[in-house]
């Protein structure tokens, strides 16, 4: 377990996690409400970043400091957009490659109609496609299907069942 590993290798920084509530460290205790698996601030920090240049100015030039990053911001993104070669930008298009190819090497088991059981060499996972969710979580928190998933819709389209009503609009 990574508690007791902590323990032998630092018990002040054991007694420090010991005091966090589990719900705050685990996936498994986060509701289905995130949608992101970050778990940071970082958007905002990066803005709050980079108002400093602004921060001492008059409120005017304050305002228009903000409308011109905010301006290039966007262009950049549009940029990005712009090079995506389908609906997702082009690390979502990488990240959802990556779960494909990982879906792949899966095993998978239909329990029933809407539950398929999935195994990989380490571990196992019950995905329900009509509600989906995942054991992983990772479904559930982010909206967007897990390798596990991935693994039990492939085996739906390969036994002619019909994906298109589980898959949804992600969000």
């Amino acid at each position: 377990m990574a508690m007791e590993e902590i323990k032998k290798t630092n018990l002040d920084m054991f007694l420090w996690l010991s005091d966090i509530p589990a719900a705050r460290l685990s996936r498994s205790h986060f509701s289905g409400r995130a949608k992101s698996d970050m778990l940071l601030n970082n958007l905002c920090e990066s803005f709050n970043k980079q108002l400093v240049g602004a921060r001492d100015k008059p409120i005017i030039t304050c305002l228009e400091y903000i409308r011109e990053y905010m301006t290039m911001r966007i262009v950049n993104v549009k940029k990005m957009q712009a090079t995506a070669r389908g609906p997702l930008i082009p690390q979502a298009t990488k990240a959802w490659d990556e779960i494909q190819t990982e879906a792949s090497k899966l095993t998978v088991m239909m329990v029933d109609e809407v539950t398929y059981q999935v195994k990989s060499l380490r571990s196992q996972c019950v995905v329900n496609v009509e509600d989906r969710t995942c054991t992983c979580r990772r479904w559930d928190l982010t909206s967007m299907p897990c390798k596990h998933a991935v693994a039990a819709l492939y085996d739906m389209i390969e036994n002619n069942m019909h994906v298109g009503t589980f898959i949804g609009e992600v969000g």
